[in-house]
């Protein structure tokens, strides 16, 4: 499973939220995270924003998706 695999940042989600972090925790919302710092496509940042999401908008409701 690679490192940024959805099932990974689902999980980096879901600590967070355990954690009680905010929403805006989310690594991906970060300047040095941005297509523009890191030159990824935009389509590849917001997988990795929305895996992210899902996983702190989905704590103690479901598991996370699988890749």
């Amino acid at each position: 499973m690679p490192p940024e695999s959805d099932s990974v940042l689902a999980a980096c989600g879901a600590q967070a939220a355990a954690a009680g972090l905010p929403w805006y925790s989310n690594p991906y919302l970060r300047q040095d995270h941005a297509p523009r710092a890191t030159g990824e496509s935009v389509c590849e940042w917001a997988r990795k924003h929305d895996a992210w999401q899902r996983g702190f908008e989905g704590y103690g409701c479901t598991p996370p998706p699988r890749d």
